[in-house]
């Protein structure tokens, strides 16, 4: 049987998306017990990475698409089940939002199950595409609050180091790491500008592409 799973997570990244310092305390706390304080330089570099991961959360659906019409494509002929039959579930799949199974597509409970899995992740898809409108005005908002943020963040970089720096009990890697942090804050918030910039641009065509994945879909589900 082949295997077809290919997480998605959307929600899951978006929520993380705002960079949080609290928020990421408590996922740690919820992990491990283990409170982790973050650094107001983790903070500002967390902005870019967290806004990449919504945008890497959005395209994950529009990606697979394809991927999972060619292999439902092909499954008739391996497994030896009734093409329009297969079409006419995932059709009624990619309709409604719910699994559509007819379990008479097959004797063989192994084929039964490869189908049932596959139709089961037609519908995760097709509810993450669905989902991309009102995803992408999420990342766009916390675009906007990472584009506020980071101004705020990047004197406090300073500021800590400064504090590191003086402290005659410090560590000296501690230190070094103060002071790289304080040579690096400009060019780090330059690149979070330029990643909030991107994330921006490139979030308003997903829209758009979400819906061209729903009509490749359809159009590869018509039964003739």
């Amino acid at each position: 049987m082949h295997r077809y799973v290919i997480a998605i997570g959307i929600c899951t990244v978006l929520v993380a998306c705002g960079g949080d310092k609290k928020q990421t305390q408590n996922q740690a706390n919820a992990a491990g017990g283990a409170q982790v304080e973050l650094t107001p330089m983790q903070e500002l570099q967390g902005l870019s990475t967290n806004l990449q991961a919504g945008v890497d959360a959005l395209m994950a659906p529009i990606n697979e698409t394809q991927l999972l019409i060619d292999h439902i494509a092909a499954m008739p002929g391996r497994l030896g089940i009734d093409a329009r039959s297969l079409m006419g579930m995932c059709s009624a799949t990619l309709q409604s939002g719910q699994v559509a199974f007819d379990a008479n597509i097959s004797p063989d409970a192994a084929v039964q199950a490869e189908v049932h899995g596959v139709v089961s992740r037609l519908a995760h898809i097709v509810a993450g595409l669905k989902a991309i409108p009102e995803n992408v005005k999420v990342l766009g908002q916390q675009a906007v609050e990472a584009t506020a943020k980071a101004p705020v963040l990047a004197p406090q970089v300073t500021a800590s180091a400064n504090v590191t720096i003086a402290n005659p009990f410090a560590k000296p890697e501690v230190k070094a790491q103060a002071q790289a942090d304080m040579n690096a804050v400009n060019q780090v918030q330059a690149e979070v500008s330029a990643k909030i910039s991107e994330v921006q641009n490139t979030i308003m065509g997903i829209p758009t592409m979400a819906a061209d994945a729903l009509a490749k879909f359809a159009a590869a589900f018509a039964v003739g």
